[in-house]
Order: structure tokens, then C-alpha cells, then sequence
């Protein structure tokens, strides 16, 4: 609590009154900044120098680019004049998906591939990417133990739930 606190303090203080007026978006988790900057490169540049060379713990490697960036679980990338995403995982990421033949309870077991499949279908806005990612996910499960029974099973019950008007009743609704 007191890491997020000092956070909410640095970031306030020395990001958003010192830049905001380049900033669009300002969006945080933990650790994970995503600034959607409106200024040249060469004043991002100047903001991350000014900001890393204060007298503070707080460091901030940055990553930036005008055509695509990481965050979180997300590429978020420029299509024509729109923001696209797609699933993100690093490149160091492993097949730890907890094994079919854990001693974890079953119902746990059948809705882990679920929530999956849903977290590729939600965090896609193309639906062939989609598709492919959602291949991917159904290897992932094969080769930790899981049945073709319940991987179809948990793809059908995916669809239908996004589906279902959520607010969201396409695949690439963004």
C-alpha cells in the first residue's frame, strides 16, 4: 500500500502536472505506464531524461514507438486511423498452465480453459488473430493434459459468452 501511495505521489507530481499537457492517456497498473504522448519525440525523450534524473528511487526504462507498444497482456498497435489489439505475451513466456492432472478441484480444471479462450477473444480486435491465438491457447492446454472434450466444451462455452450482450457483441468491438 505505501509503494502505491508513493507512486500515485511521483507520478502526480512529477509526470502529469510537469507533462500532462502532452498527454492524452495516462493509464497505470503496478509497475506498467502506458502514455499516450501528443508532443514530438524529442520532448518524450526530454520527459524521460528530466524524470530519471531526479533525485528518486524511481527509475522508468521506457519503450516507445509510433506504430505499436506493449502493455500489460496487450499489443496495442495503429491500423489505418484506428487503435488495433492483440494478446501479448514476452517472448521468455512458458507453458506454466496448471496441469490437468493437478489435484486442484475439477470445476477449477474445466472453467481455467474458459476464462482463457475469453481473455483471447476479448483481447483481440482482428478476428483472424484471434483465431489463430485461440489455436494457440487450445495447444497450450493439449500439451498440459487437457481433453479434447473439455477444450471444446470451454471454446463453445467462450463463444456464447461473448456472445451475449455485454456491452461488447462483436469479437473487434474496440
Amino acid at each position: 500500500m505505501y509503494a502505491n501511495s508513493f507512486m500515485h505521489s511521483f507520478e502526480e507530481d512529477n509526470i502529469l502536472k510537469k507533462f500532462g499537457k502532452h498527454i492524452i492517456k495516462y493509464l497505470c497498473f503496478i509497475n506498467d505506464i502506458l502514455i499516450i504522448w501528443n508532443g514530438d519525440d524529442q520532448s518524450f525523450i526530454n520527459m524521460m531524461s528530466a524524470l530519471n534524473a531526479l533525485n528518486s528511487p524511481v527509475k522508468l526504462p521506457s519503450q516507445w514507438s509510433t506504430t505499436q507498444i506493449d502493455f500489460l497482456d496487450l499489443q496495442i498497435y495503429i491500423e489505418g486511423n484506428r487503435l488495433g489489439y492483440t494478446l501479448y505475451s514476452k517472448d521468455i513466456d512458458r507453458n506454466s498452465i496448471l496441469h490437468a492432472s493437478s489435484f486442484h478441484p475439477r470445476r477449477l480444471k474445466e472453467s481455467l480453459p474458459i476464462s482463457q479462450f475469453l481473455r483471447v477473444l476479448r483481447n483481440n480486435s482482428d478476428s483472424t488473430k484471434a483465431s489463430k491465438q485461440v489455436q494457440q491457447m487450445y495447444q497450450k492446454f493439449q500439451e498440459r493434459g487437457y481433453t479434447h472434450s473439455i477444450l471444446t466444451t470451454a471454446l463453445q462455452q467462450a463463444y456464447k459468452l461473448i456472445e451475449e450482450p455485454m456491452g461488447r457483441t462483436e469479437i473487434g468491438d474496440v
